[in-house]
């Protein structure tokens, strides 16, 4: 027996579809049931490789007790946040203006109008059966209050859409401000003992470095190379980093980078793969593209479907247990090495009897040993033995699901390493991506909509959700870098097709920039206008550089106008915490230093 979620392709909904709660998907039977019935809804959000969602599967979506309550008094949602992002961003705002914290699971309470009016990540499950039992007495014993604290939130939402002003002029002087007040910004947050733009947690930082290594390029200042190096540096030695298997975890829960959350995002690779690049084309520092090149061949190794296109992610938690698959006690290193490779291992990784967390081994590499020592003989021997070893393990689960947007990072960081790095592989693999997508991922004819837009995920030959502007700017963003990579015109003009629908879909064109999803989606109950980059850049400060580069290719003014108004849609935010839009620091620096009169087009403007 199961749910409805068992008709769902996304891993995350087919991990709840044997709960004893009555789940349903995100649809239009699903939202009008509920408002023709009159009943709230539990939409719980997270997604396939999140650890916390698992613990709150496992505490309360999987007890009948739980589950009895749920579906007595509430139509229950389940959302793969990766599949529905305008889902997720809208009810992880509505969470934040309630003065909560954010993170997943997201799990918010809906009026039948599908308005929030109470929300939070993880419940533990005696105090999640306690707000249930509440919500569902307030609803039955006075629903108006409930239902004007819903719309009371919405609009304020609403009102948040576009809370800049626009402003009449944009001088170079006024982007040149903004990256010196970034730099100054990060100067400010910086952790000089390890790196990094914070304490605890630590997240990768690699657009925050890719707009240092710009700085530094154009104003010559030591710091901003020093602040992006060393960073690199101790997330690439720390336990963040997978020693054996190449590839960087999600974040660090510590400041040192030790001790990693351990699931990998293809994303995170994306953009890391993309800061080490960068890092040694400007250093010239060999340990900067080895990291970058084992990073692109976890990826190639793990999260590669056989047709082209690369899967999310891979799990924290294998049998059940966080890390068990990346740490190690001292006793079994010992057993499957020789004495000489054991004794040079244990103090290149600081293995020790006691471990270095929870009773076990982080692999990190220690202050004491520069890089170099990686290339030793007896330490690549077993460094190549423990990871067949740890090959034979029960591996995380892997979320098989391909994402746009995220392949669009992938397809841009390959391209790049094959450039950089001279290796054909990331080239091909970066041709396949795009191939797969441009034949799995859009309609075709006869679909009823238009044959040049895009789905936002494929899983099991299904392409579901249409694309959002984060897979639009995504993609035409790894295309225009696989166009530079492989001279073939065939991606340039994709990424001009794709780039006339983002308008079409999605451009404010009375106040500038765009909105993350398209107009008149009757179960939004607002719709957005994103520029804060996050774990990834924003749309609209990817978009912008796309821009700077179609006008640079076509010159044809109305892409620079374009992104002169994207600008102009941030510029009170962003001329005051630049730090929040990295990426669209790199724009501008982009812009400031592009040629004063256009250059000849590259290909024909028009496919």
């Amino acid at each position: 027996m199961g749910n409805e979620l068992i008709h769902e392709k996304s891993p995350y909904l087919l991990q709840h579809a044997h709960n004893p709660v009555d789940w349903r998907a995100w649809n239009e039977a699903t939202l009008q049931g509920a408002k023709q019935h009159n009943r709230l809804i539990f939409l719980s959000i997270g997604y396939a490789t999140c650890h916390w969602c698992h613990v709150m599967e496992h505490e309360s979506f999987e007890d009948h007790a739980v589950a009895k309550v749920l579906n007595e008094n509430f139509v229950c949602i389940k959302v793969d946040r990766e599949e529905l992002p305008d889902v997720d961003q809208i009810y992880m705002d509505a969470v934040h203006a309630m003065g909560q914290r954010g993170g997943w699971p997201l799990n918010v309470f809906l009026t039948p109008d599908l308005y929030p009016f109470f929300g939070g990540t993880y419940f533990p499950k005696a105090n999640f059966i306690r707000v249930l039992q509440k919500i569902a007495e307030n609803w039955q014993q006075n629903p108006a209050e409930i239902k004007q604290a819903g719309r009371e939130l919405v609009r304020h939402l609403k009102t948040d859409v576009i809370a800049n002003p626009v402003i009449p002029g944009l001088a170079p002087g006024s982007m040149a401000d903004c990256l010196h007040l970034g730099f100054q910004q990060l100067k400010s947050s910086y952790d000089p003992h390890s790196g990094g733009f914070s304490l605890a947690p630590k997240f990768p930082t690699g657009m925050k470095i890719n707009f240092l290594l710009r700085y530094h390029q154009q104003f010559k200042e030591p710091h901003a190379l020093e602040m992006a190096t060393k960073t690199l540096e101790c997330m690439a030695r720390g336990g963040i980093y997978d020693h054996l298997g190449g590839g960087f975890a999600r974040y660090s829960t510590d400041q040192r980078w030790l001790v990693p959350h351990f699931e990998k995002m293809l994303y995170d690779n994306a953009i890391l793969a993309i800061a080490y690049l960068e890092a040694y084309q400007a250093t010239q520092a060999k340990d900067f593209a080895k990291i970058a090149q084992e990073t692109l061949d976890y990826v190639l190794r793990k999260l590669h479907h056989p047709e082209g296109g690369f899967y999310c992610a891979e799990d924290a938690d294998s049998e059940g247990v966080e890390g068990k698959f990346y740490v190690w006690s001292e006793q079994e290193i010992q057993a499957a090495l020789t004495a000489e490779e054991f004794a040079l291992f244990k103090k290149v990784y600081g293995v020790t009897k006691e471990g270095n967390w929870e009773g076990e081994n982080i692999l990190n590499l220690q202050s004491e040993f520069d890089w170099a020592i990686k290339a030793d003989p007896k330490l690549k021997s077993a460094q190549a033995k423990l990871f067949q070893l740890r090959e034979k393990r029960v591996h995380p689960l892997r979320d098989d699901k391909i994402l746009t947007s995220w392949n669009g990072l992938m397809i841009s960081a390959m391209a790049l390493g094959a450039r950089v790095l001279g290796e054909e592989k990331y080239l091909q693999a970066a041709i396949q991506a795009a191939q797969f997508i441009k034949t799995q991922r859009h309609p075709g004819p006869g679909a009823g909509i238009h044959d040049s837009e895009l789905f936002r995920r494929w899983r099991d030959g299904e392409a579901k959700y249409l694309g959002t502007l984060e897979d639009y700017a995504f993609l035409i963003f790894g295309l225009l870098e696989l166009y530079v990579t492989s001279h073939d015109e065939q991606w340039f003009s994709w990424a001009l097709a794709l780039q006339k629908k983002q308008d079409e879909l999605f451009l404010d064109e009375k106040n500038g920039g765009y909105f993350f999803s398209r107009a008149n989606d009757p179960h939004l109950i607002t719709r957005k206008k994103e520029g804060f980059d996050n774990a990834m850049p924003s749309g609209n400060s990817v978009a912008a550089m796309n821009l700077l580069k179609f006008f640079g290719y076509t010159c044809e003014t109305k892409y620079q106008q374009q992104f002169e108004g994207i600008i102009k849609a941030f510029y009170k935010q962003f001329s005051e915490i630049p730090i929040a839009f990295t990426e669209l620091l790199l724009a501008c620096h982009f812009y400031l230093n592009q040629p004063k009169s256009c250059q000849v087009p590259m290909v024909h403007p028009h496919p």
